[in-house]
């Protein structure tokens, strides 16, 4: 019988190397700093029983059914969202899917809330104004911002991550915390917050957050039209992906000064060209989808992604975390 091995598509912490080590379980790394091409992707995962894939790494009708047909059996996703496997052809050839969820919940929570905290109070404007030698004198109306204490605070995806940025901030800011209408939140409450209307949400919410997985459903959902509904003095937040937002259309409204700013942890495309308007707008503050970067969540996300590979591979169980 053919000996499985694993491809893992970045370098990574190590902790999920020992694992792969320990279960006996040999592996390839790609060991570029960029990630593969799509015909890298295929030429580099192909003849492997399992791969360890990165946000950066698409499966899709292109290559599952060539990897499936040579010996793929699972793609463990060293992230949360799926958005990068195409689901559906996974089920067809008989691939399983695994994510990281949990783990990363606080990490990408304290991100987005250092975000709010960083837009509202125009950190990275003051900031620069001390760097470029503008600092004469203190101005009492100078660099002015928002204080978040009675704001509202709307999330547009309450899962593990919306609640957990809406638990901190009704707990510790004192925010008022509306969301989404979902059909079912997967356990109840354990803080105030009242579930709305998108019409609502986008009227009412001084602070939006977006913490939802991007599907066919919520790519483009936020756009001009909708924009254009919120309040003047609003800010803007994603963690998520990008893909929730027009970009083109976000880059309209801050230029209008529709709402008061955004701050993206993660933008369309990734990475954002240097030429993109979003990086000259003053009232934009963009970091390179770092919502996961913590020692903690990264280390966690590479032991339960390597825990995935051998839990079905090595003892023919079915992960916990499995997609579908």
């Amino acid at each position: 019988m053919k000996k499985m091995t694993v491809a893992i598509t970045r370098k990574l912490h190590p902790v999920a190397f020992q694992i792969l080590q320990d279960a006996q379980l040999d592996y390839v790394v790609w060991h570029k700093e960029l990630p593969p091409t799509a015909s890298e992707l295929l030429n580099f995962c192909t003849g492997h029983a399992g791969v360890l894939s990165m946000v950066t790494d698409h499966f899709n009708q292109h290559n599952i059914p060539a990897l499936a047909q040579q010996g793929l059996k699972i793609i463990a996703n060293n992230a949360v969202g799926v958005d990068n496997i195409d689901l559906d052809q996974a089920k067809k050839h008989k691939v399983l899917v695994t994510n990281t969820p949990d783990v990363l919940t606080e990490s990408t929570a304290e991100l987005t809330i250092a975000l709010i905290l960083a837009l509202a109070r125009n950190l990275v404007g003051s900031g620069q104004f001390i760097k470029d030698g503008k600092w004469q004198t203190w101005g009492p109306l100078d660099h002015m911002g928002m204080e978040l204490s009675g704001k509202t605070l709307g999330i547009l995806g309450m899962g593990r991550i919306g609640q957990s940025v809406a638990r901190k901030m009704a707990l510790a800011f004192n925010m008022q915390v509306i969301y989404l209408k979902q059909t079912a939140l997967k356990q109840e409450l354990d803080f105030p917050a009242r579930p709305v209307d998108l019409a609502t949400l986008l009227t009412e919410s001084d602070v939006l957050s977006l913490h939802a997985a991007l599907t066919k459903d919520t790519r483009a959902l936020i756009g001009a039209k909708e924009l254009g509904s919120m309040k003047k003095s609003a800010l803007l937040i994603n963690t998520a992906r990008g893909a929730l937002i027009v970009q083109a259309e976000l880059v309209a409204a801050l230029q209008a000064q529709q709402i008061a700013g955004a701050a993206l942890d993660v933008t369309d495309p990734e990475p954002l060209p240097a030429t993109s308007p979003l990086l000259a707008l003053p009232n934009a503050l963009v970091t390179p989808h770092i919502g996961s970067a913590t020692r903690e969540a990264r280390s966690n996300m590479a032991k339960l992604a390597a825990q995935s590979l051998v839990s079905y591979l090595k003892e023919q169980k079915i992960p916990a975390n499995i997609v579908r």
